[in-house]
């Protein structure tokens, strides 16, 4: 993925060799493709947003480019809009001419007059010489407009209010910077139990088979964290004689793993493969993302993990047994992941957390009674009120269970996504 600069080496791109061939083979994409990514940011600026990144194009690579360094601008790009135009533009308009922004702005390897150019064939005739025209005036301001520009523009003051419940000053500048740059590819060695860096391991793994070949999950370090707390709460269990399972049901020793929201499945395979003696049980109420699962458990041999397709809220002890420990990784406003999906910063707002906080809370009481020893509460989200507020709650009302620890994983300290989690202990 292209690293974005605020600063340009060269005031005419354009002029370079290797500039206008990559242009040309740029240009040369279907429109069909670019099109696509305005319908994209359209459904952002709409409230909503379904993951297509061109996977089968021959030019995907380079649109989603686009349609990412958009996002991670969009607050700033919308203020240039409206600086520039003196009449509302339309959702669909705006969508045009944020991604030509972009990528005069933001990504050194498109010459302006690509972007100028093929921004306006996206334009209705009508409108094509007002975009054309603020394109142009864009492109030729562009080093002044960046000498102004801050990491802060970037994102909504709402957004950044909240994170400085976690930090202010120049760690506020670096969390920040960190969020708007593309992520590090991470994943977990189920030989090891070691979280790695895919880009640095010694056999070239590009394809999902590669991964699995060699026993690689997948998975931001943030998650990939989370998963080895909860493995490190079954091994704490299984070495303690006195906490093993009881359950009248369970003929064995068995340590039982709820999964609460299982899918896509990492979590669930790194549970299973580092703790074999172990059975999973993982709930997941999406039809298609419990194929998913499925599909992943297949992909890395995974025995020991009984999937239920069904919602968390509706299992029972007729379901699963009195499981040892339950890990809920509860719907969240999935503000953590920016890093890796910056469109979500536009898209949620604090309507969206008040809405999904009592759900949270709802999911704590409710697997509260299935579990025996520890609840391991997690969300990729760094927002008070999905993290310490439904811990809090939860605890006020529920005098079964003890807070062991809590925590934040902080992406411009661990170089992940932002997550949070919390150890509830049963008394």
């Amino acid at each position: 993925m292209i690293e974005h600069k605020h600063t340009h080496t060269e005031a005419h791109p354009q002029s370079s060799p290797s500039g206008v061939a990559n242009a040309n083979a740029n240009t040369n994409a279907n429109a069909n493709e670019r099109r696509t990514v305005a319908s994209l940011i359209l459904q952002v600026y709409n409230g909503s947003y379904s993951e297509e990144f061109f996977l089968n194009s021959e030019h995907g690579k380079f649109y989603r480019k686009i349609f990412l360094n958009t996002m991670r601008h969009l607050p700033f790009i919308d203020s240039l809009i409206d600086t520039h135009s003196k009449s509302t533009t339309t959702p669909a308009l705006r969508s045009i001419i944020a991604m030509g922004i972009a990528q005069i702005l933001f990504m050194d390897s498109v010459p302006d007059y690509a972007a100028v150019s093929t921004t306006v064939e996206l334009a209705p005739k009508h409108q094509k010489p007002f975009v054309n025209w603020i394109l142009m005036e864009i492109a030729r301001t562009k080093e002044s407009i960046l000498a102004k520009h801050t990491i802060y523009d970037d994102f909504p003051n709402n957004f950044i209010n909240n994170l400085k419940t976690h930090c202010t000053g120049a760690e506020l500048h670096t969390l920040l910077t960190t969020l708007n740059t593309p992520p590090v590819y991470w994943g977990l060695d189920l030989n090891t139990g070691k979280i790695i860096r895919v880009d640095e391991h010694p056999q070239n793994l590009k394809t999902e088979s590669d991964l699995q070949k060699h026993g690689v999950l997948p998975m931001d370090k943030g998650s990939a964290m989370v998963a080895l707390e909860t493995v490190e709460l079954g091994e704490k269990i299984a070495n303690d004689n006195t906490n093993v399972n009881d359950n009248t049901n369970v003929n064995d020793n068995t340590l039982h793993i709820l999964d609460a929201c299982a899918a896509p499945g990492g979590k669930t395979v790194a549970m299973a493969k580092l703790l074999p003696d172990a059975l999973v049980h993982a709930v997941e109420i999406n039809p298609s993302r419990f194929n998913t699962l499925k599909s992943y458990l297949r992909g890395y041999n995974v025995s020991n993990v009984r999937p239920l397709n069904k919602d968390i809220m509706d299992v029972t002890p007729q379901d699963v047994p009195l499981c040892d420990i339950t890990l809920l990784d509860a719907p969240c406003s999935c503000l953590g992941t920016v890093r890796r999906h910056p469109e979500v910063r536009a898209i949620k707002n604090s309507c969206d957390i008040q809405t999904l906080q009592p759900i949270q809370l709802a999911m704590l009481h409710h697997v509260a009674p299935l579990t025996k020893h520890y609840i391991h509460y997690c969300v990729c989200s760094l927002e008070p009120a999905e993290t310490t507020a439904v811990i809090q709650d939860f605890l006020r009302t529920n005098t079964e269970f003890t807070l062991e620890r809590q925590g934040y994983i902080m992406p411009h300290l661990e170089n992940s996504d932002g997550f949070y989690r919390a150890v509830l202990r049963r008394l």
